[in-house]
């Protein structure tokens, strides 16, 4: 099977959900994007493994740089970003996306955040959803990893309502900032 050049494939920016919309980020986001990280910082440094970009906080100008270059990678096919925003777009309550897409092999990692006064909501299993639907019958992947780490059981909550298996737990796989060995737990979801 010829796989097309991942530049050529058509990608759509923003996707709609029932109660969201998901949006590649773009220029001007980085301020939003800021404020939505400080707010949900110390949550979001809980998982350093999952997370290694919340070891600091950011500033408005690594923010906005971030947007422009998840922009820029989406374009490219490198990374396939959305900010998970409010049904009006006006709101940025996380993050969500594919993370090292193989094209070849039809795979990439699942990645995801919600803004801390916006969890439990169940707005990461929307946007978890409809990127697996836009992954699988859209851009042909045939399989999607979520990795987390052992006792971050909420990230784990939204894999399993995804439809994701469990395949393994990875022993000792990364250190807390205090030096201490952590699991990762790692699940898939295969194409239908």
């Amino acid at each position: 099977m010829t796989v097309p050049d991942p530049i050529l494939i058509d990608v759509p920016t923003r996707l709609a959900c029932a109660r969201l919309q998901l949006r590649c980020p773009q220029p001007g986001d980085g301020a939003a994007v800021h404020a939505a990280v400080l707010a949900s910082l110390s949550d979001l440094r809980a998982w350093p493994a999952a997370l290694p970009w919340a070891r600091q906080a950011p500033s408005v100008t690594v923010s906005e740089r971030w947007c422009r270059l998840a922009q820029a990678e989406f374009i490219l096919r490198q990374q396939l970003s959305w900010l998970i925003l409010s049904a009006d777009g006006a709101t940025v309550l996380g993050a969500c996306g594919l993370h090292q897409p193989d094209w070849d092999h039809g795979t990439a990692s699942l990645g995801y955040w919600v803004h801390r006064a916006h969890q439990r909501r169940g707005y990461a299993s929307e946007a978890v959803g409809r990127v697996c639907e836009l992954a699988f019958d859209t851009l042909g992947m045939q399989r999607l990893s979520i990795c987390c780490d052992v006792q971050n059981l909420a990230s784990a909550r939204v894999a399993e309502r995804a439809g994701f298996i469990h395949e393994a737990r990875l022993r000792h796989s990364h250190r807390d900032p205090g030096g201490l060995a952590h699991d990762t737990l790692l699940y898939a979801r295969i194409a239908p």
